[in-house]
C-alpha cells in the first residue's frame, strides 16, 4: 500500500474531508496539493490551537505510515534528554517517537 492509500484508509471522515477540500482549493494555485501534501498541511495545522479535533486522527495516520513508532518503557528510561520528554506523543497509553 502506498502513502496515499494509507492516508485515505486511516483518516477519519473529518480529516479526509479537510484533505479533499484543500486539494480542491489548490486546483487554481500554481502548485496543487496531492493527498500526501494536503495531509501534511493538515497534520501541521493540527498542532495549532483550534485544530485539535484532527490531532489524534493525524497521529494515527502517521503511525500507519511508519513516521512514528512505539517506544518501550525501557527505551524511554535509557534515553537521555536535555529538555522535554523522550517521546513525541502518547496515544491510548502507548508512547511514540519519530521513526
Amino acid at each position: 500500500m502506498n502513502r496515499e492509500e494509507t492516508i485515505k484508509k486511516h483518516s477519519n471522515k473529518l480529516l479526509l474531508d479537510l484533505i479533499n477540500e484543500l486539494i480542491e482549493l489548490s486546483e487554481d494555485w500554481e502548485e496543487t496539493h496531492t493527498v500526501e501534501t494536503a495531509f501534511e498541511e493538515m497534520s501541521d495545522r493540527s498542532e495549532y490551537e483550534g485544530w485539535g479535533n484532527i490531532k489524534t486522527p493525524c497521529r494515527r495516520v502517521h503511525i500507519a505510515l511508519g513516521d512514528y513508532v512505539e517506544i518501550s518503557k525501557e527505551e524511554m528510561e535509557s534515553t537521555i534528554v536535555t529538555s522535554g520528554k523522550p517521546y513525541a506523543f502518547k496515544l491510548k497509553g502507548v508512547f511514540y517517537q519519530c521513526a
